[in-house]
């Protein structure tokens, strides 16, 4: 859709940025075909600043805290239980490596999501029946979960465990009201939508190497002239919608893009709860789930900065050095080549003189401080002040300052996210609780102090 096709533009520049191809940003502007000789320049202070952030944000750890409903004792243990828990599925859902590609999309595109769900390939198998007095185990039927007598023992079944992955937001919709919920887009190969589903479903999936409304996958870098190894993929959508009047428990469903081909039938959600956590960095005026990224203005500025100095080089690429032989000297066109130490003859008074160029405008420095100081103000810094000596106006300074360490103001660029991360955390902690709630059916030691 339109609303969205603008936001996954703003993301894929500042992803190409961050991947150093910044160059190839300068070749989607109209303009005439450049040179061979003209040099695009490699200074890519976007992806500097993206360093700087995802240290400020990694720097940060996430820490859970419960507050008991009352002061009864039984209160006192849950919370502390709830505790346990929340620290027990950190853990086990590898929340320290995760949280590396979650803070990798706040920083980048300023929103990041983390859904949670229910994974039932851990490769733990357990019984499925009911337990009887004696230690014995009256098999069920896995599709009804009811008593079933034919069964004489009962079928293992993945003991399942909670899950959580991070999305790209490229892959997530959201609707304008609250109660209109989520899409979440998962671009599966065959075999995956074998193994989340079954065959049935995966042969009547289409596949495709590109998608209506996803006419590039921003998680992957591209070359021009050069087709990603990609492996088809089918646009399976998972559909939410948050408990009302209407629904009590909210519903859920998994569909195609041809919502005509239901793969899961609508259903209550698991836990209660629209499963998606949302982290943002600044968030968007009348837009509840989306975010900005500072990154997105400095790549302007990052552009115009390559734009000047690929101008510098232009003007010293056409007034090069010339070096120019005497009328008479002995010499002729040719015999003055790039040899190290190059002895030539020439007659008394016939030595070349290489010829002095002007400058480029001091004007073109000015310019690039400009946007060097652009850059530095919107993403929360402030300008190193060392200069060298000697040298041209500007240039030795630009140089210099590429080389300076960068001089974040107390944080002052990161705090709005950490500031924002707290609801998200508290959204995420929720969703886990419900799912323990409702998916721990068996007992299992999270702590070693206080009851399991």
């Amino acid at each position: 859709d339109n609303f969205y096709s603008f936001w996954v533009r703003r993301w894929k520049r500042t992803l190409d940025y961050i991947r150093g191809d910044h160059w190839n940003v300068l070749q989607q502007v109209e303009r005439e075909k450049m040179p061979a000789w003209k040099r695009f320049p490699v200074i890519n202070y976007t992806q500097m600043f993206y360093n700087d952030y995802m240290r400020q944000l990694l720097e940060a750890r996430v820490r859970y805290s419960t507050v008991p409903a009352s002061a009864d004792p039984e209160d006192i243990s849950g919370a502390e239980l709830m505790e346990q828990v929340l620290k027990y599925t950190y853990d086990i859902t590898n929340m320290d490596s995760k949280r590396i590609d979650l803070a990798a999309w706040v920083a980048s595109c300023g929103v990041g999501y983390l859904r949670y769900f229910w994974d039932t390939n851990t490769g733990e198998m357990l019984p499925l029946g009911i337990p009887t007095p004696d230690g014995g185990i009256i098999p069920v039927d896995p599709e009804t979960l009811e008593v079933d007598p034919t069964l004489t023992s009962p079928m293992l079944v993945d003991k399942g465990e909670i899950g959580c992955e991070v999305i790209s937001p490229q892959l997530v919709r959201w609707g304008s009201k609250e109660s209109d919920g989520v899409m979440i887009g998962m671009l599966l190969t065959f075999d995956e939508v074998f193994d989340r589903y079954d065959k049935s479903v995966a042969d009547k999936v289409s596949y495709n190497k590109t998608h209506v409304g996803l006419s590039h996958d921003i998680s992957y870098g591209s070359s021009p002239g050069a087709e990603n190894s990609q492996a088809e993929r089918a646009l399976i959508i998972e559909h939410y919608l948050p408990r009302s009047a209407r629904y009590p428990q909210g519903l859920w469903w998994t569909a195609t893009i041809d919502s005509s081909k239901l793969i899961t039938r609508p259903n209550p959600l698991p836990s209660g709860k629209v499963p998606i956590a949302t982290f943002r960095w600044i968030p968007v005026p009348g837009h509840r789930k989306l975010g900005y990224s500072p990154l997105h203005g400095i790549t302007f500025s990052n552009k115009a900065y390559d734009e000047r100095m690929a101008k510098i080089l232009e003007w010293q690429a056409k007034v090069l050095p010339k070096i120019i032989l005497k009328s008479g000297g002995g010499l002729s066109h040719g015999e003055i080549n790039d040899e190290p130490a190059q002895e030539l003859v020439v007659n008394p008074g016939g030595e070349p003189e290489v010829m002095e160029f002007k400058q480029p405008p001091t004007s073109f420095f000015t310019m690039l401080q400009n946007d060097i100081s652009d850059m530095f103000t919107v993403g929360g810094y402030q300008l190193p002040t060392q200069t060298a000596q000697g040298g041209l106006p500007g240039q030795v300074s630009q140089f210099n300052r590429i080389r300076n360490p960068i001089e974040p103001r107390g944080n002052e660029q990161t705090a709005i996210a950490h500031i924002n991360a707290k609801s998200g955390w508290q959204e995420a902690g929720e969703v886990v609780i419900a799912y323990v709630s409702k998916f721990y059916t068996e007992p299992r030691i999270i702590s070693i102090q206080g009851p399991d």
